[in-house]
C-alpha cells in the first residue's frame, strides 16, 4: 500500500519536495509498461538511503490527541484481516511501541492539552483534499528539511503551505473568471466592417499572489470543498506567521528529542534497510499496487518511518526525485496481508473442491488407502475420463497428491493419496477464525506440488509473517 495509512495504502517518502497527490496520480499515468515498479534495474549511484526523518516524525507525534497512544497496528484497517493474537504483535513490535509511547508521553508534557485544543482546527486540517494527512505531516513528508531555528522553520512552513495551496487552485477557472469581470474595448467606427474583431487583451492570472489577500481568498472560495475547510484554509493564511512559529517551537526540540528516544531501534533500521535485501523485497510490495517506469535521469530516495511503521509513501516531484517513505515493519505486514488473501484463497479452493459429491467420495476412499485411477473409476461407477478430470482438480487443489511409493518395475500404476499436511493445515486455519485464543497459522505454511512429497517454508516468528 503507498501513500496510505497502514495500507492498503489506505495504504500509507524526501530536499524540498512536491508531494502532491495529484502528481502521484500523473506519475501512475507516466505507465509505460505493466512489469510494475523496476527498483532493482536503477543504477545504484541513483538510490540514496536517508536516516529517519525526526522533523517529520515530531510532526506526526504533534498531531495525535493528547492521550493518543494507539499501536500502529491496531487501526481498523491493519486489523481488518489480522489472525493473529495482538498481544503477540505488541511483543513482537515491542520496542517500536515503547519508542511510540516514550514520544507521545514527552509531546504531552510539552504541548498542553490546552495548546492543542486551540490549534486543533490547523492540526487536523488535510490540506490536500484527496490526501490522509494532516497538516503538518502533508507538509513535511517527503522534504527532510534541515532548519535548525525557530525562525527559519516557520520560514519553510508558509512556503510549503502555500506549494500546498497553489496546488489545490484552479487557475483556469480563475483566469476565465477575471477575464469576464474585464469590460471589453469598444469597437471604433472607423474600424471595417468586414474584418474580424480584434480581441481584446486582458491581464491573465498563471499564478496566485501569496502576498496579496484577495487573491488568495477568491482562490480557496473557489475551490470545491465544505465550507468549513475554507474557512479553516482562509484562516490559517490569515495567521500563518503566528501558528506556523507556534508549531515550529514545538517541532524542533521534540525531533530532538525523538532522535534520542529512537537510538534502541537503530539496530533494527539498519537490519531491515540493508540495501541488497531491501530492494526487491520493495520492489515485489510496490510492483504489486504500483506500475511506474522510472526514467533514466530520476534519483531515488528511501528512508524510514519509525512512527507510522505500517504505511509506505510513494512520491515523485518536477526534479526527477522519487521519494519513498516505508514504515519500519511496512513490508513484513503487506507480506502478512498476502499471506493471509492467499490463506483465504486456499480455503475457498478446498471448499470447491469439498463441495462436490464425487470429489468429497475420492477424498474419503483415499483416507483408506491409495488407490490408482481405475480402481477409483469402478468404485464410484465413472468413466476413466471423468475420473482423470477430478483427479486433476484435486491435485491441482493440492489437497491430493501422486504416490510412488507403490510404484515398482512391474507395477507401473499411479497412486494417489491424501495430503494430509493440507488438510491439517486447512482445519487450523478455519477453526482459528472462531478460536478465543487466535493462534498464527501464517507461521508454517505447507506448499504442496505435483507428484513430490509436502514440503513446508517456516518463516521467521521475529518478522511477524503488513496494510
Amino acid at each position: 500500500m503507498y501513500s496510505s495509512s497502514n495500507t492498503p495504502a489506505n495504504t500509507p517518502a524526501n530536499t524540498p519536495a512536491d508531494n502532491s497527490y495529484a502528481n502521484q496520480e500523473a506519475a501512475v499515468n507516466q505507465v509505460t509498461t505493466s512489469t510494475g515498479l523496476k527498483l532493482t534495474d536503477v543504477e545504484p549511484e541513483r538510490i540514496t538511503f536517508l536516516k529517519p526523518d525526526y522533523l517529520y516524525e515530531a510532526a506526526v507525534a504533534l498531531s495525535r490527541k493528547p492521550g493518543d497512544r494507539e499501536f500502529f497496528l491496531d487501526s481498523k484497517e491493519s486489523s481488518e484481516l489480522s489472525m493473529e493474537d495482538p498481544e503477540m504483535l505488541r511483543e513482537r513490535y515491542k520496542l517500536q511501541d515503547t519508542f511510540v509511547k516514550k514520544t507521545l508521553d514527552y509531546k504531552d508534557k510539552q504541548f498542553s492539552t490546552e495548546q492543542y485544543e486551540k490549534y486543533e482546527p490547523f492540526l487536523t486540517l488535510v490540506p490536500v483534499q484527496e490526501g490522509q494527512f494532516a497538516l503538518l505531516p502533508s507538509l513535511l513528508m517527503g522534504t527532510h528539511r534541515q532548519e535548525r531555528t525557530v525562525e527559519e522553520l516557520t520560514n519553510a512552513l508558509i512556503s510549503l503551505y502555500h506549494k500546498e495551496l497553489s496546488q489545490l487552485f484552479d487557475y483556469k477557472s480563475l483566469t476565465e473568471e477575471y477575464i469576464a469581470s474585464q469590460p471589453t474595448t469598444p469597437q471604433t467606427t472607423s474600424q471595417p466592417t468586414t474584418s474580424p474583431t480584434q480581441p481584446t487583451t486582458q491581464p491573465t492570472k498563471d499564478t496566485i499572489d501569496f502576498t496579496n489577500l484577495s487573491d488568495v481568498v477568491t482562490a480557496i472560495m473557489n475551490l470545491e470543498t465544505e465550507s468549513d475547510r475554507k474557512v479553516r484554509l482562509i484562516e490559517l493564511y490569515q495567521r500563518e506567521e503566528e501558528i506556523f512559529r507556534v508549531f515550529a517551537e514545538q517541532l524542533i526540540p521534540l525531533a530532538q528529542e525523538i532522535e534520542k528516544l529512537a537510538t534502541p531501534l537503530q539496530a533494527e533500521i539498519a537490519e531491515r534497510f540493508e540495501p541488497e535485501t531491501l530492494l526487491p523485497h520493495l520492489e515485489t510490495n510496490l510492483s504489486r499496487y504500483l506500475t511506474y517506469k522510472i526514467p533514466a535521469e530520476d534519483r531515488v530516495t528511501i528512508s524510514p518511518m519509525l512512527i507510522q511503521a505500517g504505511t509506505l509513501s510513494f512520491q515523485t516531484d518536477d526534479e526527477n526525485n522519487i521519494k519513498i517513505q516505508i514504515g519500519l515493519y511496512a513490508l513484513e505486514r503487506m507480506d502478512n496481508s498476502q499471506a493471509i488473501e492467499k490463506s483465504l484463497e486456499r480455503i475457498s479452493q478446498a471448499s470447491k473442491m469439498l463441495a462436490d459429491p464425487t470429489r468429497l467420495k475420492v477424498i474419503m476412499l483415499l483416507r483408506q488407502r491409495p488407490m490408482y485411477l481405475k480402481e477409483l473409476a469402478l468404485q464410484l461407477d465413472l468413466s476413466s475420463a471423468t475420473m482423470s478430470h477430478h483427479m486433476q482438480q484435486l491435485l491441482d487443489s493440492g489437497l491430493v497428491r501422486v504416490d510412488a511409493s507403490e510404484l515398482t518395475r512391474t507395477n507401473r500404476r499411479i497412486y494417489y493419496s491424501l495430503a494430509k499436511a493440507a488438510f491439517l493445515n486447512l482445519g487450523e486455519m478455519i477453526s482459528s477464525i472462531g478460536a478465543d485464543d487466535t493462534i498464527d497459522i501464517f507461521a508454517s505454511t505447507t506448499t504442496i506440488t505435483n507428484n513430490t512429497t509436502p514440503t513446508t517454508n517456516t518463516k521467521q516468528n521475529t518478522n511477524g509473517d503488513k496494510q
